[in-house]
């Protein structure tokens, strides 16, 4: 943007601020400038935050290797569980049957 582009908008921006009614055109130009202003943020932030999504995908999917490993933790402890269960059972079974 050159350096008179800037005055006027500089000066169309003082005018709107002090409450006085822009022209169609004037609004118009004012308008411009704000959506290239922030197509301009918009383009120098996209690159960080496409890092931030790629570290929160990274971070989710660790995180769902470690609740699958937990899952099948819990699945083998709960077949020890009933392994020991059946082995209680027998146990009471044999000691009723040596007694009685």
């Amino acid at each position: 943007m050159s350096e008179t582009e800037q005055a006027q908008i500089e000066a169309l921006r003082r005018r709107e601020d002090a409450g006085e009614t822009l022209s169609l055109p004037e609004a118009a130009q004012l308008s411009a400038f704000y959506a290239q202003v922030e197509a301009e943020e918009e383009a120098r932030l996209a690159p960080r935050r496409e890092a931030e999504r790629e570290k929160r995908r990274r971070y989710l999917a660790e995180l769902e290797a470690i609740l699958t490993q937990k899952r099948e933790s819990l699945q083998r402890l709960e077949l020890l569980v009933r392994e020991i269960e059946t082995l209680d059972q027998k146990e009471s079974r044999l000691r009723a049957t040596v007694q009685g």
